[in-house]
């Protein structure tokens, strides 16, 4: 059991249990884990990234995403730093890469189209990799430092070329 940032507590996972408690990293002596909720019509869920502080025992929300959203799974360590992407599942709106020091609240590094698929974070020679819908992307934790390294993948996931030839 672990507890929310409302002092009530994440208990078990799945639907069932009502909640699910996802994505733990740890960041110097925090516990980062997401605790995500379904909410009334059942096909929605309110998710939060909260640190516990291994010390003192205390617990903080870095981020709460509203109905119609959620943190990705993935979460990235990074010079001090946890990112995680909040998708919105609302068509148009935008997918947001965010960072926390688990102490203080989140804050935007860069905003992105809605995509379709985000993971894979990776540290390598000072810099942070992630995918998102099939491009590789790196980081130095600034908006103008957040780039694609190369379209691998011209047109995108939803590329025509993806799709089989009939008849």
């Amino acid at each position: 059991m672990l507890p929310s940032a409302d002092d009530s507590a994440y208990v078990g996972t799945g639907a069932s249990a009502g909640a699910e408690i996802l994505a733990f990293s740890v960041l110097g002596d925090k516990l980062l884990y997401r605790g995500v909720t379904s909410s009334v019509n059942g096909n929605n869920k309110v998710a939060e990234l909260l640190t516990l502080d291994t010390i003192t025992n205390v617990l903080t929300s870095a981020f709460v995403s509203g109905v119609s959203s959620s943190q990705n799974n993935q979460v990235g360590i990074f010079n001090g730093f946890s990112y995680f992407f909040k998708q919105n599942f609302t068509p148009g709106i935008s997918t947001v890469l965010y960072k926390t020091d688990g102490i203080n609240p989140a804050v935007t590094v860069k905003t992105f189209p809605q995509f379709d698929s985000i993971f894979e974070f990776t540290e390598v020679n000072g810099e942070l990799f992630f995918v998102i819908d099939r491009e590789l992307w790196k980081t130095d934790g600034t908006e103008a430092g957040t780039t694609m390294v190369k379209d691998i993948n011209p047109g995108g996931f939803d590329n025509s070329a993806f799709f089989p030839l009939f008849g």
